[in-house]
C-alpha cells in the first residue's frame, strides 16, 4: 500500500495549536502531500507527526492499522499487554528519584529514536515485517 500522505490544509482543518501550525508551515511544503518520513526529513518532530496521525485515523483505517501495528511494536506496550508489566510495577518506575531519571535519559533518548524509526517505517509504502522490524534509515 502507498505511504498515507497529507496536506499543510488538512493539518490545518484538524486544528493544532498555532505555533506547531506555524512550525509546519515553515517546514513543510505548501502545496503538496507529504509523508510523515518527509515530515520527519523537514525537522517535524515526533510528537506533531504521531498527533497529525491519530487524527488521520480517526477517519482513515488504513493510518488506524499503521498506527495500531506501531502501537504494538514498542517493547512496553507488549510486556504490559502479556502482563509482564504490572500496574505496581508502572508506578514503582514513576516514583524514581531523580538521580536514577539522570542516569535513564540516555536509555529514554534511544527508545524515543527507535520509536520513532518504527513509526516511519510504518508509515512507509514498503510496511516492515512484524517483529523484529528491520532498523529504518536515519538521516546523517
Amino acid at each position: 500500500m502507498p505511504a498515507p500522505t497529507i496536506t499543510l490544509a488538512a493539518i490545518a482543518k484538524m486544528g493544532p495549536c498555532e505555533d506547531a501550525m506555524d512550525a509546519a508551515r515553515e517546514a513543510l511544503p505548501k502545496r503538496r502531500k507529504f509523508t510523515a518520513a518527509q515530515a520527519r526529513e523537514a525537522g517535524v518532530d515526533i510528537d506533531d507527526i504521531v498527533w497529525v496521525l491519530s487524527a488521520m485515523a480517526r477517519t482513515d483505517k488504513d493510518v488506524q492499522r499503521r498506527l495500531r501495528l506501531w502501537s504494538a511494536d514498542i517493547v512496553a506496550a507488549r510486556q504490559r499487554a502479556r502482563g509482564e508489566i504490572s500496574e505496581a510495577a508502572e508506578a514503582a518506575e514513576a516514583a524514581w528519584t531523580a538521580e536514577a531519571a539522570e542516569a535513564a535519559e540516555a536509555a529514554w533518548a534511544a527508545e524515543r529514536d527507535w520509536q520513532f524509526d518504527r513509526l516511519i517505517a510504518r508509515m512507509s509504502d514498503d510496511e516492515p515485517q512484524d517483529w523484529p522490524l528491520p532498523a529504518a534509515p536515519r538521516n546523517p
